[in-house]
């Protein structure tokens, strides 16, 4: 991925751009399992993986979320029921993706991932 190929070469952490879409997001792992459209078909073949609860609190509410709910609250703030959440950072939302009870499916997702990224950067 871009986040650790590129850090090498010693281009800075924003200039890291994914070179599988055209979002012109820095590619991390957090790119690579959750945006990135190039995975889009992948993430709906193991869409179990995606239904992980996360604990959210604010100081009104405390909620248990998807991990696609919290996704899709990360951009709007706002669930379908009008309580607002904050994730404090990405890596919470990736911790409960791997923190997964079936690790064997993870490990298929994501090597599928890698697979597609290789084909289609021809590596």
């Amino acid at each position: 991925m871009q986040i650790v190929t590129d850090a090498w070469a010693g281009i800075t952490r924003i200039n890291r751009i994914c070179k599988c879409c055209n979002m012109n997001i820095v590619e991390d792992e957090f790119h690579l399992t959750f945006e990135c459209i190039l995975y889009t078909q992948i993430r709906t073949e193991h869409k179990e993986l995606f239904l992980n609860k996360i604990i959210t609190q604010n100081a009104e509410h405390t909620a248990q979320i998807s991990t696609q709910d919290a996704l899709t609250s990360i951009s709007s703030n706002v669930l379908e029921d009008n309580i607002t959440i904050f994730i404090d950072n990405k890596q919470d939302v990736m911790y409960t993706f791997f923190d997964h009870a079936n690790q064997n499916l993870v490990a298929r997702f994501i090597c599928k991932c890698l697979n597609m990224r290789r084909h289609k950067l021809g590596l």
